[in-house]
Formats: C-alpha cells, structure tokens, sequence
C-alpha cells in the first residue's frame, strides 16, 4: 500500500498534488492493460 506522500506530491500544474494522483493511476491502468 502506497502512504499518502507517495500518492500525493508537488507535480505539474498549480495544484501539482490533484493532478500526479490520476496521472499516476492512469499510468498503472496502461502499464496492466500492455502485459
């Protein structure tokens, strides 16, 4: 299980923390949907 600073840090864009956590989810989808 990921703690929430990992899920939650300064990214892209003005509130960086809202945007990485669904690039990041997005980026696991792609990673099991290409195995």
């Amino acid at each position: 299980m990921e703690s929430t600073k990992e899920i939650y840090c300064i990214g892209r864009g003005p509130s960086g923390s809202h945007t990485m956590g669904p690039c990041r989810a997005a980026t696991n989808i792609v990673k099991r949907l290409n195995t």
